[in-house]
């Protein structure tokens, strides 16, 4: 008797294993249901077949990625989601890792340039890539990504972990108010002026390799308007994740 294998298939909560079992030429193609609990491997004999199938169980990895223009609430997020067990990773840190590697200074004029060298000389999904291999590798059961800005970086979650995605906004006014009392201000940019002339760029670039907020706002499963307060922002999100 021989099983065959192939790779596991995503579904919302498992990950559900198919195996090819028989005795002689006869193959018989089984797909077990989902369980309600977690074990590496079980082994389910159907007596009556005369075959037994290996059934592989996995809980599949959650992931939530977040898109929206500056200050739109999105480290407000990853702090809630952290709180509740998410792990948070940033498409931003590896423009960061590969700006210090040159020996430069992290500045948003460097993050904006560097992040699209990168995506223009090794691919659009570049950064998301790298961070699905960290990801992969640490191998956290939830996970909150950050500075999610072109749309084959969507792409590429969606089809690389099931990623959901969502999206968050603010009227321009607003977020500039919450820029400007952020703990930490971003180097370079100190008046309504030159936030407002990097939003605009940010949000209407175009161009496969650009960043393009936009767009990726566009491509969310779900767009949140942060127009109240903290806590109204955190229930929205956590209504989301506990629908999907």
């Amino acid at each position: 008797m021989t099983v065959y294998n192939k790779q596991p298939q995503n579904t919302i909560g498992y990950r559900r294993s198919w195996g090819f079992s028989g005795q002689g030429g006869s193959r018989t193609l089984m797909e077990l249901p989902p369980l309600v609990f977690e074990t590496s491997l079980y082994t389910i004999p159907a007596l009556a077949l005369g075959i037994t199938v290996l059934y592989n169980i996995q809980m599949a990895r959650i992931v939530v990625g977040l898109v929206g223009p500056i200050a739109a609430g999105k480290s407000t997020i990853v702090v809630y989601l952290k709180n509740r067990g998410f792990s948070p990773y940033s498409l931003s840190d590896r423009i960061r890792e590969e700006i210090l590697a040159r020996g430069l200074l992290v500045t948003r004029e460097t993050l904006n340039k560097v992040s699209n060298e990168l995506r223009e000389t090794l691919g659009a999904d570049i950064l998301a890539k790298r961070t699905a291999e960290l990801i992969d590798h640490e191998n956290p059961e939830r996970v909150v990504i950050d500075s999610i800005r072109n749309p084959q970086e969507v792409n590429f979650l969606r089809n690389h972990f099931g990623a959901k995605i969502i999206g968050l906004t603010a009227p321009q006014e607003k977020r500039f108010d919450f820029f400007i009392h952020r703990p930490i201000n971003v180097e370079g940019v100190s008046g309504w002026e030159e936030f407002k002339a990097l939003d605009d760029m940010e949000l209407a670039q175009s161009g496969v390799y650009k960043q393009q907020v936009q767009t990726c706002l566009d491509l969310a499963d779900i767009v949140i308007e942060n127009n109240g307060t903290v806590e109204e922002l955190e229930q929205r999100v956590e209504t989301f994740i506990t629908s999907v």
